[in-house]
């Protein structure tokens, strides 16, 4: 069994080859996780489904689920392909599928302690999530997100052509919020691909405690700010564009997590009764949105 280890903690296994319900998924060698496989490979993996999660301090869980498309959608270890899986995920940006696999090999790879620590927090995310853990899964979220964020500027950079403007349009991404995730929010509508960006994403709360659906209104609340954030009172569903989920994983952290009770500027116990509930029914786009934020920044790394 092909297995990738990390700090003698973390463990990403292929499933075995031998069992009739994986045999066909993934038959090649060179694409299958290996103790030298680059930390950048087993976050695609991880993120792509198809192989087995297991920590020190948890037991082995399945990735079953492709986070790149949205709706996100089962992997089918039995009748699927891996090499199918991959085209859906790399046809939106025109990559080629040969020489986007082949740089997870082919090129020095930098920066490896970032994709490690990246690696951990959105797997961690990603089986809590399986495991419907919802508060501990964003937790991981979060972590994930301000991690790779610090890549943003990197990706900036890189994609200007001239270099005489590009300090002061730098300057202007960041405004008054100076910060990785400031930054972050005014940049992702510049990387990321218009249709994706675009694709609308509905929440339903109808099946929730009333008090969950009134406390998205209340963080969402600022019609210049959530502008293009539309609620149904009748349907109890929240629906905003893919590319703004930064500011919903951001902005959901803030009120709950960093409790301002004096300002009136949190959520409370009595808003998020049953919190767990409340963050399992959104973290499958929050994984799926910081899954196309790694896509864009591995291929900007090595287009």
């Amino acid at each position: 069994m092909s297995e990738f280890n990390l700090y003698g903690s973390y463990f990403f296994t292929e499933p075995k080859r031998i069992s009739n319900k994986f045999a066909f998924y993934n038959r090649y060698d060179k694409f299958q996780l290996k103790s030298g496989a680059s930390p950048e490979f087993v976050v695609f993996r991880s993120l792509l489904g198809g192989i087995f999660f297991e920590s020190t301090e948890s037991e082995r869980v399945l990735f079953d689920t492709n986070f790149f498309v949205y709706p996100t959608r089962k992997t089918k270890l039995d009748v699927g392909s891996f090499w199918h899986d991959v085209e859906l995920v790399l046809d939106p940006y025109e990559l080629s599928i040969k020489s986007f696999m082949d740089a997870f090999y082919a090129q020095n790879q930098s920066n490896r302690k970032f994709f490690e620590s990246f690696l951990v927090e959105i797997s961690l995310a990603i089986s809590a999530h399986q495991k419907c853990e919802g508060l501990k899964s964003f937790l991981h979220i979060y972590r994930s997100l301000e991690h790779i964020s610090y890549a943003i500027p990197l990706i900036y950079l890189r994609s200007q052509e001239n270099y005489y403007k590009t300090y002061d349009s730098f300057k202007k991404f960041f405004g008054n919020a100076s910060s990785e995730l400031g930054f972050g929010r005014n940049f992702i509508k510049d990387i990321m691909i218009d249709t994706i960006y675009a694709n609308p994403c509905c929440l339903d709360f109808s099946n929730q405690p009333p008090q969950h659906f009134n406390a998205l209104k209340f963080a969402f609340k600022d019609p210049k700010e959530y502008k293009d954030f539309e609620f149904d009172d009748s349907l109890s569903t929240l629906t905003f564009p893919f590319g703004r989920t930064f500011d919903f994983i951001k902005q959901l952290r803030n009120l709950y997590f960093h409790f301002l009770y004096s300002k009136d500027y949190a959520l409370h116990s009595k808003d998020l009764v049953a919190p767990g509930v409340f963050f399992n029914s959104i973290n499958e786009v929050c994984i799926s949105f910081i899954s196309n934020f790694y896509l864009i920044l591995y291929n900007n790394k090595y287009e």
